[in-house]
Protein backbone atom coordinates (compact mmCIF):
# COMPACT_ATOMS: atom_id res chain seq x y z
CA UNK A 1 0.00 0.00 0.00
CA UNK A 2 1.80 3.50 -1.29
CA UNK A 3 0.21 6.89 -0.37
CA UNK A 4 0.72 9.07 -3.32
CA UNK A 5 1.31 12.55 -2.86
CA UNK A 6 -1.11 15.24 -3.54
CA UNK A 7 0.04 17.50 -5.94
CA UNK A 8 -1.39 20.33 -7.97
CA UNK A 9 1.07 20.97 -10.99
CA UNK A 10 0.60 21.00 -14.74
CA UNK A 11 -0.13 17.72 -16.23
CA UNK A 12 2.69 14.46 -16.38
CA UNK A 13 3.78 12.60 -18.93
CA UNK A 14 5.40 9.12 -19.00
CA UNK A 15 8.45 8.50 -20.47
CA UNK A 16 9.14 4.65 -19.97
CA UNK A 17 8.55 3.43 -16.61
CA UNK A 18 9.25 6.75 -14.97
CA UNK A 19 6.65 9.49 -14.23
CA UNK A 20 8.10 12.79 -15.79
CA UNK A 21 7.08 16.63 -15.08
CA UNK A 22 6.34 17.97 -18.39
CA UNK A 23 7.83 21.09 -16.86
CA UNK A 24 10.52 19.78 -15.02
CA UNK A 25 12.30 23.07 -13.32
CA UNK A 26 9.47 24.99 -12.35
CA UNK A 27 7.12 21.84 -10.97
CA UNK A 28 10.23 19.82 -9.67
CA UNK A 29 11.36 22.74 -7.91
CA UNK A 30 8.59 23.71 -5.91
CA UNK A 31 7.76 19.80 -5.36
CA UNK A 32 11.12 19.54 -3.77
CA UNK A 33 10.75 22.62 -1.56
CA UNK A 34 7.31 21.63 -0.16
CA UNK A 35 9.10 18.16 0.23
CA UNK A 36 12.07 19.79 1.64
CA UNK A 37 9.73 21.67 4.19
CA UNK A 38 7.88 18.98 5.21
CA UNK A 39 10.94 16.75 5.82
CA UNK A 40 12.30 19.69 8.25
CA UNK A 41 9.43 19.39 10.72
CA UNK A 42 9.43 15.95 10.57
CA UNK A 43 13.22 15.93 11.45
CA UNK A 44 12.56 18.10 14.65
CA UNK A 45 9.45 16.07 15.75
CA UNK A 46 9.63 12.56 14.69
CA UNK A 47 14.24 12.52 14.15
CA UNK A 48 13.12 11.95 10.81
CA UNK A 49 15.91 11.48 8.09
CA UNK A 50 18.01 14.10 8.26
CA UNK A 51 19.80 13.11 4.65
CA UNK A 52 16.76 12.84 3.16
CA UNK A 53 16.12 16.22 4.14
CA UNK A 54 19.46 17.91 3.19
CA UNK A 55 19.38 16.19 -0.61
CA UNK A 56 16.25 17.74 -1.22
CA UNK A 57 16.92 21.17 0.11
CA UNK A 58 19.90 21.25 -2.13
CA UNK A 59 18.83 19.78 -5.60
CA UNK A 60 15.94 22.10 -4.85
CA UNK A 61 19.14 24.67 -4.78
CA UNK A 62 20.82 23.57 -7.47
CA UNK A 63 17.55 24.00 -9.68
CA UNK A 64 17.40 27.09 -8.55
CA UNK A 65 20.57 28.59 -8.93
CA UNK A 66 20.94 26.89 -12.53
CA UNK A 67 17.77 28.70 -13.67
CA UNK A 68 18.73 32.01 -11.77
CA UNK A 69 15.40 32.02 -10.16
CA UNK A 70 15.72 35.02 -7.37
CA UNK A 71 12.85 34.07 -5.65
CA UNK A 72 13.69 30.54 -5.42
CA UNK A 73 17.06 30.60 -4.53
CA UNK A 74 16.06 32.67 -1.40
CA UNK A 75 13.24 30.48 -0.63
CA UNK A 76 16.06 27.41 -0.85
CA UNK A 77 18.61 29.31 1.25
CA UNK A 78 16.23 29.83 4.08
CA UNK A 79 14.94 26.13 4.00
CA UNK A 80 18.30 25.58 4.70
CA UNK A 81 19.14 27.48 7.45
CA UNK A 82 15.77 26.13 9.11
CA UNK A 83 16.95 22.53 8.04
CA UNK A 84 20.71 23.19 9.77
CA UNK A 85 18.90 24.85 12.60
CA UNK A 86 16.26 21.90 12.94
CA UNK A 87 19.90 19.57 12.89
CA UNK A 88 21.68 21.30 15.22
CA UNK A 89 18.76 21.34 17.80
CA UNK A 90 17.96 17.30 17.33
CA UNK A 91 21.60 16.91 17.89
CA UNK A 92 22.23 18.73 20.75
CA UNK A 93 18.74 16.84 22.26
CA UNK A 94 19.89 13.94 21.79
CA UNK A 95 23.29 14.21 23.27
CA UNK A 96 21.07 15.33 26.45
CA UNK A 97 22.21 18.76 27.00
CA UNK A 98 20.06 22.53 26.08
CA UNK A 99 20.05 24.35 22.97
CA UNK A 100 21.44 27.32 24.85
CA UNK A 101 25.41 28.50 24.67
CA UNK A 102 27.05 31.31 23.51
CA UNK A 103 28.11 32.62 19.85
CA UNK A 104 31.45 31.50 18.44
CA UNK A 105 31.09 28.04 20.36
CA UNK A 106 29.65 26.41 16.52
CA UNK A 107 26.32 25.79 16.78
CA UNK A 108 24.05 27.66 14.61
CA UNK A 109 26.76 29.79 12.63
CA UNK A 110 25.12 28.47 9.19
CA UNK A 111 21.73 29.27 10.05
CA UNK A 112 22.48 32.33 10.36
CA UNK A 113 24.72 32.74 7.33
CA UNK A 114 21.81 31.03 4.97
CA UNK A 115 19.19 33.05 6.65
CA UNK A 116 20.58 36.43 6.53
CA UNK A 117 22.00 35.60 2.80
CA UNK A 118 17.78 34.93 2.50
CA UNK A 119 16.78 37.59 3.84
CA UNK A 120 19.19 39.71 1.52
CA UNK A 121 17.69 38.66 -1.45
CA UNK A 122 13.93 39.00 0.29
CA UNK A 123 14.41 42.02 0.52
CA UNK A 124 15.39 42.82 -2.94
CA UNK A 125 12.42 40.98 -3.99
CA UNK A 126 10.44 42.68 -1.66
CA UNK A 127 8.94 38.65 -0.49
CA UNK A 128 7.53 40.19 2.78
CA UNK A 129 6.12 36.96 3.74
CA UNK A 130 10.02 35.49 3.35
CA UNK A 131 11.74 38.70 5.43
CA UNK A 132 8.89 38.09 8.31
CA UNK A 133 10.09 34.39 8.47
CA UNK A 134 13.92 34.93 7.96
CA UNK A 135 13.95 37.66 10.75
CA UNK A 136 12.15 34.95 12.99
CA UNK A 137 14.95 32.77 12.47
CA UNK A 138 17.62 34.93 12.91
CA UNK A 139 15.75 35.63 15.87
CA UNK A 140 15.98 31.82 16.86
CA UNK A 141 19.52 32.03 16.60
CA UNK A 142 20.22 34.71 19.16
CA UNK A 143 17.83 33.40 21.39
CA UNK A 144 19.59 29.87 21.61
CA UNK A 145 22.85 32.25 22.10
CA UNK A 146 21.19 34.15 24.72
CA UNK A 147 21.34 37.29 23.14
CA UNK A 148 17.92 37.97 24.24
CA UNK A 149 17.67 42.00 23.19
CA UNK A 150 18.95 40.87 19.52
CA UNK A 151 16.80 38.29 19.54
CA UNK A 152 13.38 40.12 20.64
CA UNK A 153 14.23 42.56 17.84
CA UNK A 154 14.26 40.48 15.02
CA UNK A 155 11.18 38.67 17.04
CA UNK A 156 8.92 41.99 17.00
CA UNK A 157 10.40 42.74 13.27
CA UNK A 158 8.58 39.39 12.00
CA UNK A 159 5.28 40.19 13.66
CA UNK A 160 5.68 43.76 12.40
CA UNK A 161 5.93 42.78 8.60
CA UNK A 162 3.94 40.19 8.82
CA UNK A 163 1.02 42.09 10.53
CA UNK A 164 1.75 45.00 7.85
CA UNK A 165 0.90 42.83 4.66
CA UNK A 166 -1.40 40.59 6.65
CA UNK A 167 0.51 37.17 6.43
CA UNK A 168 -1.62 35.36 9.33
CA UNK A 169 0.39 32.13 10.09
CA UNK A 170 4.04 33.73 10.22
CA UNK A 171 2.99 35.86 13.61
CA UNK A 172 2.29 32.85 15.20
CA UNK A 173 5.80 31.49 16.00
CA UNK A 174 7.37 35.25 16.99
CA UNK A 175 5.11 35.19 19.10
CA UNK A 176 5.41 32.01 21.09
CA UNK A 177 9.02 33.08 21.10
CA UNK A 178 8.53 36.08 22.65
CA UNK A 179 6.15 33.95 25.58
CA UNK A 180 9.44 32.49 25.88
CA UNK A 181 11.10 35.88 26.13
CA UNK A 182 8.89 37.45 28.58
CA UNK A 183 9.69 34.32 30.59
CA UNK A 184 13.09 34.65 31.33
CA UNK A 185 12.07 38.22 32.12
CA UNK A 186 9.67 36.91 35.03
CA UNK A 187 7.10 39.38 33.55
CA UNK A 188 4.16 36.36 33.27
CA UNK A 189 1.13 39.34 31.89
CA UNK A 190 3.48 39.44 29.02
CA UNK A 191 4.08 36.23 28.60
CA UNK A 192 0.32 35.43 28.70
CA UNK A 193 -0.51 38.13 25.96
CA UNK A 194 2.26 37.03 23.72
CA UNK A 195 0.97 33.21 24.03
CA UNK A 196 -2.76 33.64 23.83
CA UNK A 197 -1.18 35.45 20.39
CA UNK A 198 0.47 32.36 19.25
CA UNK A 199 -2.53 29.84 19.58
CA UNK A 200 -4.65 32.39 17.91
CA UNK A 201 -2.71 32.74 15.06
CA UNK A 202 -1.67 29.25 14.42
CA UNK A 203 -5.32 28.33 14.91
CA UNK A 204 -6.12 31.25 12.04
CA UNK A 205 -4.17 30.02 9.97
CA UNK A 206 -5.01 26.72 9.94
CA UNK A 207 -1.60 25.00 10.96
CA UNK A 208 -2.51 22.27 13.70
CA UNK A 209 0.89 20.43 14.39
CA UNK A 210 2.06 23.28 16.48
CA UNK A 211 -0.77 24.23 18.45
CA UNK A 212 -0.24 21.60 20.93
CA UNK A 213 2.81 23.01 21.99
CA UNK A 214 0.90 26.34 22.04
CA UNK A 215 -1.21 25.18 24.29
CA UNK A 216 1.57 23.68 26.80
CA UNK A 217 3.00 26.77 26.87
CA UNK A 218 -0.17 28.52 27.61
CA UNK A 219 -0.50 25.24 30.48
CA UNK A 220 2.77 26.47 31.60
CA UNK A 221 2.05 30.11 32.76
CA UNK A 222 -1.21 29.25 34.29
CA UNK A 223 0.55 26.86 36.46
CA UNK A 224 3.38 29.52 37.22
CA UNK A 225 -0.02 31.99 38.03
CA UNK A 226 -1.70 29.46 40.24
CA UNK A 227 -4.45 29.14 37.93
CA UNK A 228 -4.82 25.62 37.84
CA UNK A 229 -8.42 25.28 36.18
CA UNK A 230 -6.64 26.97 33.03
CA UNK A 231 -3.85 25.38 33.37
CA UNK A 232 -5.68 21.78 33.31
CA UNK A 233 -7.88 23.19 30.82
CA UNK A 234 -4.67 24.21 28.26
CA UNK A 235 -3.21 20.33 29.08
CA UNK A 236 -6.11 18.88 28.41
CA UNK A 237 -6.30 20.62 24.83
CA UNK A 238 -2.35 19.91 23.88
CA UNK A 239 -3.11 16.42 25.06
CA UNK A 240 -6.24 15.62 22.91
CA UNK A 241 -5.10 17.49 19.59
CA UNK A 242 -1.64 15.29 20.21
CA UNK A 243 -3.75 12.18 20.35
CA UNK A 244 -5.36 13.15 17.20
CA UNK A 245 -2.49 13.80 15.51
CA UNK A 246 -0.20 10.90 16.75
CA UNK A 247 2.07 13.14 19.22
CA UNK A 248 1.01 11.60 22.00
CA UNK A 249 4.39 10.64 23.05
CA UNK A 250 6.40 13.83 22.68
CA UNK A 251 3.56 16.02 24.59
CA UNK A 252 3.27 14.00 27.59
CA UNK A 253 7.25 13.31 27.79
CA UNK A 254 7.21 17.30 27.91
CA UNK A 255 5.10 17.42 30.46
CA UNK A 256 6.50 15.15 32.46
CA UNK A 257 9.90 16.38 31.96
CA UNK A 258 8.52 20.12 32.90
CA UNK A 259 6.86 18.99 35.81
CA UNK A 260 9.94 17.34 37.11
CA UNK A 261 12.51 19.95 36.47
CA UNK A 262 10.08 22.36 38.02
CA UNK A 263 11.87 21.53 41.71
CA UNK A 264 15.40 22.12 39.64
CA UNK A 265 14.60 25.74 38.41
CA UNK A 266 16.77 27.72 40.49
CA UNK A 267 19.49 25.60 39.83
CA UNK A 268 19.00 26.36 35.97
CA UNK A 269 19.96 29.95 35.39
CA UNK A 270 16.23 31.51 35.26
CA UNK A 271 15.98 29.15 32.04
CA UNK A 272 11.71 28.82 32.26
CA UNK A 273 11.05 24.86 32.55
CA UNK A 274 9.44 25.05 29.22
CA UNK A 275 11.76 26.60 26.96
CA UNK A 276 14.28 24.17 28.65
CA UNK A 277 12.43 21.17 27.52
CA UNK A 278 10.77 22.29 24.40
CA UNK A 279 12.77 22.99 21.60
CA UNK A 280 11.51 25.11 18.99
CA UNK A 281 9.51 24.66 16.12
CA UNK A 282 9.73 26.44 12.97
CA UNK A 283 6.66 27.49 11.23
CA UNK A 284 6.05 25.18 8.13
CA UNK A 285 3.77 26.55 5.77
CA UNK A 286 5.85 29.47 4.10
CA UNK A 287 6.11 27.77 0.51
CA UNK A 288 3.34 27.75 -1.17
CA UNK A 289 1.10 28.90 1.87
CA UNK A 290 -2.00 28.10 -0.57
CA UNK A 291 -1.16 24.85 -0.87
CA UNK A 292 -3.94 22.69 0.66
CA UNK A 293 -6.88 24.72 -1.56
CA UNK A 294 -4.86 23.67 -4.41
CA UNK A 295 -3.85 20.03 -4.07
CA UNK A 296 -6.05 17.95 -6.57
CA UNK A 297 -4.50 15.68 -8.19
CA UNK A 298 -2.25 12.33 -7.34
CA UNK A 299 1.11 11.11 -8.65
CA UNK A 300 3.98 8.76 -8.43
CA UNK A 301 7.09 10.31 -8.28
CA UNK A 302 9.84 8.65 -9.11
CA UNK A 303 13.43 9.45 -9.01
CA UNK A 304 13.02 11.85 -11.78
CA UNK A 305 12.53 14.18 -8.56
CA UNK A 306 13.50 12.36 -5.91
CA UNK A 307 16.78 10.00 -4.57
CA UNK A 308 14.32 6.93 -4.28
CA UNK A 309 12.34 4.37 -6.59
CA UNK A 310 9.18 5.91 -5.30
CA UNK A 311 8.52 8.38 -2.92
CA UNK A 312 6.13 7.70 0.13
CA UNK A 313 4.18 10.43 2.18
CA UNK A 314 5.79 10.78 4.98
CA UNK A 315 2.85 10.35 7.82
CA UNK A 316 3.20 14.34 8.94
CA UNK A 317 2.48 15.49 5.35
CA UNK A 318 -1.38 13.85 6.57
CA UNK A 319 -1.08 15.79 9.51
CA UNK A 320 -0.12 19.09 8.15
CA UNK A 321 -3.20 19.32 5.05
CA UNK A 322 -5.65 17.15 7.42
CA UNK A 323 -8.46 18.34 4.94
CA UNK A 324 -7.26 16.50 1.92
CA UNK A 325 -8.59 13.52 1.60
CA UNK A 326 -5.59 10.47 1.42
CA UNK A 327 -5.56 8.17 -1.53
CA UNK A 328 -3.97 4.98 -1.53
CA UNK A 329 -3.06 2.60 -4.39
CA UNK A 330 -2.90 -1.09 -3.89
CA UNK A 331 0.69 -2.56 -4.56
Amino acid sequence: MLFKILIWFEPLSVKGDKLWLIHPSNQRLKLLLLYGKVLTVDHLIHRGDGDLMFSTILQAKQITEAAEAQQGIADALSLLGQAHCNATTVAIVKSGALPFGAQGQGKYEETLAYQQQALSLQEALHDTRGISESHFCIGLVYQFWQQNDLAREHFTKAIQVAEQYGHILEQAEPNRHLTFDALFRGDLEAALTHARCALSFREAGGFRPYQPLDHLALWDIYQKKGDTANAQFHMQQASALADEMGFSTLVSSMINTTNRLGAQQEQRSGIPDLLATMPHLLSVARIEHRTPSHFSRTCSVRSTVFPHSTLQMPPLLRVLFPQEREKRVEE
